[in-house]
């Protein structure tokens, strides 16, 4: 954790107070853009959302960290689409080679569905397209409040910031300045990558937790930007449509759906609903289907910062959204994902497990069944 500290002046430039704000280290992907001026076409339906870009990428350019310029690219694009099926504000898709890290294209969106609401200023929808811009770079997410690249944007009371920095912060400036440092204009990431053996490379992007078993050429990093931080799991249920206790019975494959410009990747699961704990009670007992961002295809692998895919014979309680054609989505991801540990072949093959126990996905954590319950009433 670095410390940095914030000296504000009066209006009247009288007095000075001094701020402490801690400033936690910016996490980084692997990959990188070729060099650090880069040319992204600005794809907003209108002046509003034209506008929104253009400002975001004025932040990273004015903190002399990348060099935006728009211009007409299919490499980069960042544009907006709605979404009312969707728990996220903003989103990015960055396509990178496996061995070298270098990117091959990214997208960008804002999801018109949330910044059309009256409660998303000019200001917080201007720090949506910074954060997913950020992604663009190679940034990771960042859950200090002290970081633009802040997960979430609002708490669940809807009217609370929780990002409340709508520009890069020291933390995250300097994380890209030492993730770009020795890639100056016009030098060619590739070039300084083969430098390393592909597996060196390989084990970095291991370090992330981005696994490829099957080696697939391409991998696809889905970083979205949630509308909403639920600060219980009271204040989640309250906004689920439905919450159950279930097993994974089959997993249905990966799907890609275009929405005009957007490419909406999922992977369906069949779960089978063992009781309902919030919800429709004429669905127990019943099979509904769940998606989660990302997946594969024969040739590239999406990988969701915020998901874990589930699996087969897993026993799970989960916190859903309805979404379109009688399916659901997990609010926010691991936010609404718990798995036994007794159905969990990685814990059972390693730890003495104790019935009735949860893994909560969103950090890792341990808790009883007895007091997810309790929590939601």
């Amino acid at each position: 954790m670095k410390k940095k500290f914030l000296v504000i002046a009066t209006s009247l430039g009288l007095a000075l107070s001094v701020v402490n704000v801690a400033y936690a280290d910016t996490p980084t992907f692997y990959y990188k853009f070729n060099n650090r001026y880069v040319t992204y076409y600005n794809d907003g339906s209108n002046n509003a959302y034209k506008g929104f870009w253009t400002t975001g990428a004025s932040r990273w350019t004015n903190n002399s960290v990348m060099s935006l310029v728009t211009g007409y690219t299919n490499d980069f694009r960042a544009g907006n689409t709605e979404n009312s099926g969707a728990t996220w504000d903003g989103i990015c898709y960055t396509d990178y080679n496996w061995i070298t890290g270098t990117i091959n294209n990214t997208r960008s969106w804002l999801n018109t569905h949330f910044t059309a609401q009256s409660r998303y200023t000019t200001s917080i929808i201007n720090g949506i397209a910074t954060h997913e811009l950020g992604h663009s770079f190679g940034l990771a997410h960042n859950d200090s409040e002290a970081s633009v690249m802040l997960s979430y944007t609002f708490y669940s009371d809807l009217t609370t910031l929780a990002r409340t920095y709508d520009s890069p912060t020291p933390s995250d400036t300097i994380a890209l300045k030492n993730k770009y440092d020795g890639v100056p204009h016009g030098l060619s990431l590739t070039e300084k990558l083969n430098d390393s053996e592909p597996k060196t490379n390989k084990e970095k992007l291991k370090e992330l937790n981005i696994k490829n078993p099957n080696n697939k050429e391409h991998v696809v990093v889905v970083t979205p930007s949630w509308a909403v931080k639920y600060t219980s799991l009271k204040d989640l249920a309250e906004s689920a449509d439905l919450v159950v206790k279930g097993t994974v019975s089959k997993n249905k494959g990966t799907n890609v759906k275009k929405i005009k410009d957007f490419d909406a990747v999922t992977t369906s699961t069949d779960i089978e609903i063992k009781s309902i704990l919030k919800g429709d009670n004429e669905l127990n007992k019943k099979n509904i289907v769940v998606k989660q961002l990302g997946g594969e295809n024969e040739s590239t692998l999406y990988f969701s910062e915020h998901t874990t895919p589930l699996q087969e014979k897993q026993e799970v309680i989960l916190f859903l959204k309805k979404s379109d054609n009688n399916t659901y989505i997990l609010i926010n991801e691991n936010d609404s994902l718990f798995v036994n540990l007794q159905s969990n072949p990685a814990e059972n093959s390693t730890n003495k497990v104790v019935e009735g126990q949860y893994q909560y996905m969103a950090d890792q954590s341990i808790i009883s069944e007895s007091d997810i319950i309790s929590k939601i009433k």
